[in-house]
């Protein structure tokens, strides 16, 4: 565990870039196949030969925060991780949540829930807010400017997603375009991969750049763009014996030099009943499949921490009496050279009845975003495998704005 010294005050806090998170989809989690030359370039040395450890020890995961009908997000920003909701800021150290109510001034006139921070702070930070509407989503930027959260843009398009970029400025990606990079004025980022025919299912921050995803042509393998400050440089995915006709985007992530890349492969359009995982993991070096067992279920969120254990959430379906199916969720962990081993799904302290929703992993802990029911409607909560709570560190009453 690496222990961060807490700032206590705005003006110490590290600049940074920030680590988002994103996906894509392929096929099942680990079958072995005859290896291609392209194949070979970017899958890691084989670990069937050697005994893997088992995991024996898997996070119990407790309630760290309640915020009633305001969502929280949980997302690293500035070398830090920072849980947010309308008008709140907390850092995550090694006591727990610490809030920052510094940080958090101008953020209870936003009209949507902060989804992250971004660029350097001070002098060139920004946060984001999605706004949800009946059928559609938008976002609002604010910029970080005496000592409070300014609105700078609003209404930027609900299908675009933000990044800082290698310069530390200010990005916006989107999926399809002949400009998929581009800055605040929609205009194209100049050192940015270029469309060109390509379109890319997600992107992904590294300690050096951004990871960008293509999505799987016939033809040619899904492959990765290293954008960075000294140019770019291309990563073949391996999912060699995978047809490309069943592989679908889900995401990817990354955090410091690691990242991964999580997909789906089959489903009930080509004729199998679930959809099977596929993972892919990046060690700074080299991209490697990892095995997955086909009892998973169907995977809908994936996680890493910075040491490299990856985190999955799936669902399976069984056939119900009288037609449909029911869905169970699960979750799942695997540490570096070791094994999956599920985690038990947590409740509130009623057992209400939970929808789960985003992961976050960072030196301290895992942490799951989910709504709740209680007496009074769903409520939104934070579950946490801190260990501050496991020796019973009260949650967080998270009193946010209406």
């Amino acid at each position: 565990m690496i222990r961060k010294a807490p700032f206590t005050a705005v003006g110490s806090l590290f600049a940074g870039a920030l680590f988002l998170p994103l996906a894509i989809s392929l096929g099942g989690c680990g079958q072995s196949h005859a290896r291609t030359p392209s194949d070979a370039v970017v899958k890691a040395p084989t670990v069937a030969s050697r005994v893997v450890p088992k995991v024996d020890v898997t996070p119990q995961l407790r309630l760290a925060a309640q915020s009633g009908h305001q969502q929280m997000n949980v997302f690293p920003a500035f070398g830090r991780t920072f849980v947010a909701t309308k008008g709140y800021v907390a850092e995550i150290v090694a006591s727990g949540l610490t809030p920052r109510p510094e940080l958090a001034k101008g953020l209870e006139a936003v009209s949507g829930q902060p989804i992250g921070f971004y660029g350097n702070f001070p002098n060139d930070a920004y946060t984001v807010a999605i706004r949800y509407g009946e059928r559609s989503e938008s976002y609002d930027v604010y910029k970080w400017e005496n000592n409070a959260w300014q609105v700078s843009g609003g209404d930027h398009d609900g299908h675009a997603q933000f990044f800082t970029a290698p310069d530390g400025t200010l990005g916006m990606f989107q999926s399809y375009g002949d400009a998929p990079f581009m800055t605040l004025d929609r205009k194209p980022m100049p050192s940015a991969p270029k469309g060109d025919g390509v379109r890319y299912a997600s992107i992904a921050s590294i300690s050096d750049g951004i990871l960008a995803l293509e999505e799987p042509q016939s033809g040619h393998a899904a492959r990765i763009v290293h954008w960075s400050k000294t140019g770019n440089k291309v990563y073949y995915l391996p999912v060699l014996g995978i047809a490309l006709e069943h592989f679908g985007v889900v995401q990817m992530k990354a955090k410091g030099s690691r990242a991964m890349v999580l997909g789906s492969i089959g489903g009930s359009d080509n004729g199998t009943a679930q959809a099977q995982p596929y993972v892919a993991a990046f060690d700074g070096s080299v991209w490697s499949r990892i095995d997955c067992p086909r009892a998973m279920g169907e995977p809908s969120v994936g996680q890493l921490s910075p040491d490299g254990t990856l985190y999955l959430r799936t669902t399976s379906h069984k056939a119900a009496p009288g037609g449909g199916d029911t869905a169970t969720e699960h979750l799942w962990v695997r540490p570096v050279g070791g094994n999956w081993s599920s985690i038990d799904l947590p409740t509130t302290a009623s057992g209400a009845k939970c929808w789960y929703q985003d992961l976050e992993a960072d030196d301290h802990a895992l942490w799951l975003t989910a709504s709740c029911d209680n007496d009074e409607g769903p409520q939104h909560v934070l579950f946490t495998s801190h260990p501050a709570y496991a020796k019973g560190r009260a949650p967080e009453t998270i009193r946010s704005t209406p």
